[in-house]
């Protein structure tokens, strides 16, 4: 009888002293789904609680879109990926974290990808070159649209493939633009905008080009490695009548790092008489056996589209699958201790 007292007496003790241990944890989880619901959200800075640094503090990370002048390149590499960033840089890690990224690299292996990284402390103003290690930290397992990255300190890092027989090329998008108004009677540059195929890439394009006309549908390319440079050509009018307007050349090292490059060519405004300026773009590697890309538009004077085009562009655009906006979709990529 005393003896099932005092489990009863225990039992209610370690109950009591359990209730704000448990007040603690619903506080703090509450908090977590805070910070992941503002991650969802954002594509320039996240938060997340990791609980892996020795001294409690949150960590902040951040994705670079734009390659920093100090990052020089060895001949045969190219950065395949946005940068990430770590911080406070004085934080040590007490568990590893994996952070799972989109790359625009096209490997016939991937498992053979040959990765290094360049890293530097956001102090620094030079950047250290480190073979993935295979075993160790940091590393780098890659699939085909993805990769996942293990690092154990706070630093830049920024994920660089090795061209090797297994490393094909680069994607990349292009789009064309026109800044509004556009009049008959002037001339106007249409620009066009080569970037890398990268989720926070393309939103950091939509918000920078926000007031510009987008021509035509982002068209994705495949640049191939030691396939020469890229010829860009603008040819104005239809089939029959197609005449050259501008020529420019991107070259092939130039998307080697993660920057956009744009290109302006001038249309002249409208011939008496002329109703329509139809233009098309394409862009051909020089020693490459595919086909150029080609992007066909009109250009959208105000008020005068012929009704047959204003009716298939309308067509084109009731007929695009919906996009998908959700907290989900937008958060594309993943953080998280081992």
């Amino acid at each position: 009888m005393l003896k099932a007292l005092l489990r009863e007496l225990f039992r209610k003790a370690e109950y009591t002293e359990l209730i704000p241990r448990l007040d603690e944890y619903e506080a703090n989880r509450n908090k977590y789904l805070e910070k992941v619901s503002m991650l969802a959200g954002s594509q320039e800075s996240r938060w997340l609680h990791l609980d892996t640094t020795y001294d409690g503090n949150q960590v902040h990370w951040d994705f670079l879109t734009d390659c920093p002048q100090e990052l020089t390149l060895q001949d045969n590499e190219a950065v395949i990926s946005c940068g990430i960033r770590f911080s406070p840089s004085t934080a040590k890690l007490s568990k590893p974290i994996k952070v799972t990224l989109d790359h625009d690299a096209h490997f016939s292996n991937p498992r053979r990808a040959e990765i290094v990284f360049y890293t530097r402390k956001k102090d620094s103003k030079s950047f250290e070159r480190i073979p993935a290690s295979t075993s160790s930290y940091p590393r780098c397992d890659v699939r085909v649209k993805d990769l996942d990255l293990y690092v154990d300190n706070f630093a830049d890092w920024w994920i660089v493939a090795v061209f090797t027989r297994y490393f094909v090329g680069k994607r990349v998008n292009c789009t064309p633009y026109v800044l509004p108004p556009v009049r008959k009677e002037f001339s106007h540059c249409v620009f066009l905008c080569i970037y890398d195929d990268l989720p926070d890439v393309n939103d950091k394009i939509d918000k920078e080009m926000k007031k510009y006309t987008e021509l035509h549908p982002t068209q994705q390319m495949f640049i191939e490695r030691k396939h020469g440079d890229i010829n860009i050509k603008l040819f104005e009018g239809l089939k029959e009548n197609e005449k050259e307007i501008g020529e420019q050349r991107l070259g092939e090292r130039d998307i080697f790092l993660v920057d956009r490059k744009q290109f302006s060519f001038e249309v002249k405004p409208l011939e008496p008489g002329e109703r329509q300026k139809f233009l098309k773009f394409t862009l051909n590697q020089k020693e490459s056996l595919s086909d150029p890309t080609s992007m066909k538009f009109p250009l959208p004077y105000d008020d005068s589209i012929p009704s047959t085009i204003a009716k298939s562009l309308k067509t084109e655009e009731t007929t695009e699958p919906a996009k998908d906006d959700s907290p989900s979709a937008r958060y594309r990529h993943v953080i998280s201790p081992l």
